[in-house]
């Protein structure tokens, strides 16, 4: 609950888990008792010259401890609101050295309810100088939506499940439990989520303390290419369509071998193509925005064209990244 204490705005990282360590001191001993590694702790295993770690075991149930549900066939939960505050659950670090003492902090263990949108995320990290998201800054959805489908900056070859370090989910039998980041296998545009239909409930990021002042700039260059090339100021559900496979853009030979779903859809004459209150932008055509009296039906109408001219002048089975939720 400490980060309801401080304004980002008033007190960076350093200062902040300096003031953790502290108020942490008086619970040490309840913690050790209870089993949990206490900050104390890790300060002491540093002072020996080891790295040194604390981080609190987070239990299924913490955000949703009043959660009853029973899921009948077909049925899938949405998380789609922030349910929780961000919350520092753990740091790592080592012990300084050359005559100095203490622990200098090196990694940050921040856990966030699924609900919680990516962009909030991202900037409440650069504010504190935490690297890990900056490439995902300006991104729409939610950190449930982005764990599910390991959000990415392609360009740069970065991944949101790269910065996953645990998660609680619940199952199909409403079961929750918690799950480290190789259970969900991530790939682009993958996780297991997608073949056991679970839904994540929370999510712990492992994010390395870096210059805050360098982590904007990063960030800020990756959010002005995305604003440079995707159509903004409307509404949309990002990317349509996930990229061809590498092996059919070398049978294709497209364009330096492109995988882009965006060149498929263009080269098929659906740049502005509109069906109702729906259309493939003409921007980038990956995206169908909404221009107002927009339909479900109009959306999925403009997507099965996209499917069927794919089918029938390349032989290619275009796979939707979004998710189509009821139908």
């Amino acid at each position: 609950e400490l980060f309801k204490k401080i304004s980002s705005r008033d007190k960076d990282i350093s200062t902040f888990l300096k003031e953790k360590l502290k108020l942490d001191n008086s619970k040490n001993k309840e913690e050790a008792q209870s089993g949990t590694e206490s900050a104390e702790q890790a300060g002491a295993a540093g002072a020996s010259g080891t790295t040194t770690s604390t981080q609190a075991s987070a239990k299924p149930g913490k955000f949703f401890e009043n959660l009853h549900c029973s899921l009948k066939d077909n049925q899938i939960l949405l998380v789609v609101n922030e349910i929780s505050d961000i919350k520092l659950v753990g740091l790592k670090g080592e012990s300084l050295k050359n005559g100095k003492t203490g622990t200098a902090i090196n990694t940050v263990y921040l856990e966030v309810g699924s609900g919680l949108g990516v962009n909030r995320l991202v900037r409440y990290s650069l504010d504190q100088g935490l690297s890990g998201l900056e490439y995902f800054l300006g991104q729409p959805g939610t950190v449930g939506g982005a764990v599910w489908i390991n959000a990415h900056n392609m360009r740069l070859g970065k991944y949101f499940g790269d910065s996953v370090y645990s998660a609680i989910v619940l199952d199909e039998n409403c079961e929750m439990k918690k799950v480290s980041k190789s259970y969900f296998n991530f790939g682009y545009d993958e996780s297991i989520l997608q073949k056991t239909h679970e839904t994540v409930l929370s999510v712990v990021f492992k994010l390395e303390t870096g210059d805050g002042e360098s982590l904007w700039k990063k960030a800020t260059m990756a959010q002005e290419y995305r604003s440079n090339t995707q159509p903004k100021g409307v509404f949309s559900s990002g990317c349509t369509f996930r990229n061809i496979s590498q092996s059919d853009a070398i049978r294709l030979s497209s364009p330096n071998y492109t995988r882009s779903a965006g060149f498929i859809l263009e080269s098929l004459g659906l740049k502005g193509k509109t069906i109702g209150g729906a259309m493939y932008s003409c921007e980038h055509a990956n995206f169908i925005v909404h221009k107002g009296q927009t339909k479900a039906s109009d959306v999925l109408e403009l997507i099965k064209l996209a499917k069927k001219l794919a089918l029938e002048k390349y032989s290619i089975d275009l796979k939707e990244e979004i998710v189509l939720v009821g139908f």
